[in-house]
């Protein structure tokens, strides 16, 4: 089947969160009289209002996260990734827009915000549209989102019988770096206005992904080593003894693992920070490391080298 157009597959992610804003949106501008100044825009357990935030505030913090989530899921969808993960994008819009609306309605022709009540059976339907809404778009993604299996390349060096020899690259993804702050700030700005759950676990995601924003590749009589982060935290390493073989390869981040960062996947796991260039290293198991970084040939042969040392 022949890939969809870049366009089409980047509209399939970036409308979704903008659409399903939309009726909120409208709503608050439609019927600004009608709600209470401030508005209650956060609630306990028990569906009491517990935080409050002018209209205005409140929209647009929903517009500021409809554009933040559709430059992310617009980028996820111009990649070939997978089908589960767009299906995912969807869900998340659905759910994001459909709980802005069921808070805009708790507070429609309340004389007071601090007596709204938010029943807990509008979010469980929310919650289960955007379910539905994540089945059906991971059924209807458009073509070209599953990658090939990667080209590899092998061979190995000459190494002296007691020569030591290090290769190391380091590797920094623009892209991760860019979403990692977009989600911190968005999140800060969600814990502030809207919900404080929501807005740390956006936020703490954010941190998460510029920890795995960079990250250093070692291959030496050791074996091969990966660290992330500015402190080289989390550590994984491979010894020469476990090791198999190593080649290297183009690999596609969304369309063969799912995403990036440190990734599990059927048969192996790798630290992934964009597609491209790759050292895949199998392990005396069977199973697979696979790490995206610069000049991956030499590393896969220096390891081949060594492995064959040992051997000899």
């Amino acid at each position: 089947m022949p890939s969809t157009s870049p366009a089409r597959r980047i509209a399939f992610g970036s409308l979704p969160p903008l659409v399903t804003a939309l009726p909120a949106i409208t709503l608050m501008l439609a019927w600004s009289d009608r709600l209470p100044e401030p508005s209650a825009t956060h609630f306990g357990a028990d569906g009491t209002a517990d935080g409050f935030s002018s209209v205005a505030a409140l929209l647009w913090s929903s517009l500021g996260l409809a554009v933040l989530l559709a430059a992310v899921f617009g980028t996820v969808s111009a990649a070939r990734t997978t089908r589960f993960l767009l299906g995912v994008s969807w869900a998340a819009s659905v759910l994001t827009g459909a709980t802005a609306l069921v808070v805009v309605l708790a507070n429609v022709d309340a004389v007071d915000a601090s007596t709204v009540r938010l029943s807990p059976l509008p979010l469980l339907l929310a919650l289960a549209v955007a379910v539905a809404a994540g089945v059906l778009g991971a059924r209807v993604a458009p073509a070209g989102v599953l990658a090939e299996a990667p080209v590899t390349r092998g061979g190995s060096l000459d190494l002296a019988p007691h020569e030591r020899v290090v290769w190391s690259r380091s590797v920094t993804s623009a892209p991760m770096q860019a979403i990692g702050t977009s989600l911190v700030l968005g999140g800060i700005l969600l814990a502030l206005v809207v919900q404080t759950f929501p807005g740390v676990v956006v936020a703490a995601a954010g941190l998460l992904s510029l920890v795995f924003s960079s990250s250093r590749t070692t291959v030496d009589g050791r074996g091969l080593t990966v660290a992330v982060g500015p402190l080289g935290l989390p550590r994984w390493h491979v010894p020469l003894a476990a090791v198999r073989s190593a080649v290297a390869g183009d690999v596609s981040a969304l369309g063969r693992f799912g995403g990036y960062g440190y990734r599990v996947v059927p048969g192996g796991s790798g630290v992934i920070l964009r597609s491209g260039e790759a050292l895949i290293v199998t392990r005396a198991s069977g199973r697979t490391f696979t790490v995206t970084v610069d000049d991956a040939e030499t590393g896969a042969r220096l390891l081949t080298g060594l492995l064959e040392r040992t051997e000899s």
